[in-house]
């Protein structure tokens, strides 16, 4: 199941028209884990950034959508040199910050080079009041477990929830 996920990550990478990225799922799905494996493994290098207990993120991004400043701050909590198309960004415990979460619509829009992928607990049952002004500008993933059946994701590459894929048993999803 982790190569299908890695395999569904490495085509939302290639993807020309990319959107920022964000990975639903139940608290200790592995969410976290996936992201910065991912990031290890395909990119040069990796910004990572939580909003658990984290004011001084969530603060960043009350003020104003400036991707400039926000890269700015983001490359300050990280401390990796954030540079488009070979650093991963991950905003993890994104449900802490809904500004945040409101700020992938403006990555998307006026900074496409940079790969953005966040995640979070219990986005599901906020996703859509915390997504209204983000709605089509980020493709959305859910990542579950399910016993022996290991890690499970689905993606969808359209509208919200339009053409889920997943890896259940022989599934053979294709894009």
């Amino acid at each position: 199941m982790f190569r299908f996920a890695i395999e569904k990550l490495l085509m939302w990478k290639e993807k020309e028209a990319r959107k920022p990225l964000i990975i639903m799922g139940a608290r200790q799905v592995g969410k976290t884990w996936l992201m910065k494996e991912f990031g290890k493994k395909y990119y040069e290098k990796t910004a990572y950034i939580s909003f658990y207990n984290n004011q001084r993120m969530n603060e960043v991004f009350q003020t104003d959508f400036d991707i400039e400043r926000i890269l700015m701050n983001l490359n300050i909590e990280s401390g990796v040199t954030i540079t488009p198309e070979d650093t991963l960004i991950i905003l993890d415990e994104i449900q802490n910050a809904p500004k945040a979460l409101e700020s992938l619509k403006y990555f998307c829009e006026e900074a496409p080079q940079y790969h953005v992928a966040a995640a979070g607990s219990l986005l599901g049952c906020e996703y859509d009041r915390l997504c209204l002004r983000t709605l089509g500008y980020e493709l959305s993933a859910t990542l579950s477990y399910e016993g022996s059946l290991g890690v499970l994701v689905a993606l969808d590459y359209g509208s919200r929830f339009d053409g889920q894929f997943s890896a259940v048993g022989d599934v053979d999803p294709t894009f």
